[in-house]
């Protein structure tokens, strides 16, 4: 799964970024992904 990131100490702000659930991420892309589908939407995610 996903692990979050240490912020440093000495940020001023934080950023909150919404990622759909692997069942509903990507789907437009099922048909080319096929089964590694799940895997890109982590890696996208992750980027």
């Amino acid at each position: 799964m996903l692990k979050a990131m240490s912020a440093p100490q000495s940020s001023a702000w934080t950023l909150v970024v919404p990622v759909k659930t692997l069942v509903a991420a990507k789907t437009r892309l099922s048909r080319a992904a096929g089964p590694h589908r799940a895997a890109l939407a982590v890696a996208i995610a992750c980027d």
